[in-house]
């Protein structure tokens, strides 16, 4: 009788495929939250790039800011033991997202910017992390006694992206 799909071969390859293509992602993911956590902004920086290679296209970011910013909320909702919040008002602003783990007292503010050309991503990025301290955005962590927090800044351009952290 013949196979619908063809040789049993061929259906093994595709299945091969899709879980070595889902595994790959599903590490990298795995690697730029662990980066996240360890406040390891270069391994977070190419594992955001490794995944964004793989996943997106240039034209998805028509809004840009808000775009990456949904992308990496997904990311991090992975993480089912981190409290998330979007555009969270907090010192004298509102930051693109605010992390809380429920395992530590720990906590992670990030703060997204687009970069509008493939040479300001870095220097954006920086600008985020300063966007953080000068608005004070860590504010309901230290009121809440939370004193581990971590800070980031992420820039995109395109299919590039820099990551600065530094610890409040």
């Amino acid at each position: 009788m013949d196979e619908p799909w063809g040789s049993c071969k061929f259906v093994e390859q595709i299945r091969e495929w899709f879980a070595e293509k889902v595994f790959s992602e599903y590490a990298e993911t795995k690697s730029f939250l662990d980066a996240i956590q360890a406040g390891d902004a270069g391994r977070a920086q190419d594992s955001l790039h490794a995944l964004m290679r793989s996943m997106i296209s240039y034209f998805d970011a028509a809004d840009r800011e808000i775009f990456y910013q949904g992308l990496i909320l997904g990311l991090l909702r992975r993480n089912a033991m981190w409290m998330i919040r979007s555009t969270q008002e907090t010192g004298d602003g509102r930051c693109d997202i605010i992390i809380r783990s429920q395992e530590r007292k720990l906590g992670y503010i990030i703060e997204l910017k687009y970069s509008n050309d493939i040479d300001d991503p870095e220097k954006d990025a920086a600008s985020g992390l300063r966007q953080i301290i000068d608005k004070r955005y860590a504010d309901g962590f230290i009121n809440g006694g939370i004193k581990d927090v971590k800070l980031f800044g992420i820039a995109f351009h395109k299919k590039w992206c820099s990551v600065v952290e530094k610890p409040y």
